[in-house]
Formats: structure tokens, C-alpha cells, sequence
């Protein structure tokens, strides 16, 4: 497989993980607000998700630094799409109340 194959699915699982991760954390917050102990979805949410993106990371780079930068990127282009999203959806949310 050509190298710049093997980069392009490495930024698309660390896509995939920047996905999980934020929206993991969204989907904890709402929890957590409603909840009567707070505290703990937000520490458990926390090890969960930070265990996973560690894994995937790992599992993503397989000791390769630049392999390991591009999931990195992945990662981060994830979050920004996840904060629009949800931003797009909970200003279409406030305009319909």
C-alpha cells in the first residue's frame, strides 16, 4: 500500500477518534447536568474516552512519528467539524423556541 494511502486512513481514524471524543464529551455534559452526581459522569466519561483515544492512537501511529502527527490532525479537524455541528444545531434549537 502506497504511503500516502496508509496517511489518508490514518487522518480518517483520527477523525473517527476526534469524533468519539467530542462527541463522547457533549453527550457526558448532558448527562451530567441532569444527573444527581455530576462529578462522576464527567471523571468517568473522561477515563473512558481518554482511554480510547490513547488506544487508537497507538494502535493509529504504530510508532511512526509522522503517522502519529497526521492522526493528531485528524483528530483536530474532528473537533472543529463536531463544535460547528453542534453549534449549528443549538442555534437552530434556540431560534425555535
Amino acid at each position: 500500500m502506497s504511503d500516502f494511502i496508509v496517511l489518508l486512513l490514518t487522518a480518517g481514524w483520527g477523525a473517527v477518534l476526534g469524533t468519539a471524543f467530542f462527541a463522547g464529551l457533549w453527550w457526558s455534559i448532558r448527562q451530567a447536568v441532569g444527573s444527581s452526581n455530576p462529578a462522576l459522569w464527567i471523571a468517568g466519561s473522561w477515563v473512558v474516552r481518554s482511554a480510547l483515544v490513547v488506544t487508537g492512537f497507538w494502535w493509529g501511529a504504530w510508532a511512526s512519528l509522522p503517522r502519529l502527527g497526521v492522526c493528531l490532525a485528524g483528530f483536530l479537524v474532528a473537533r472543529w467539524a463536531v463544535k460547528r455541528v453542534l453549534a449549528r444545531g443549538s442555534a437552530a434549537h434556540a431560534s425555535e423556541s
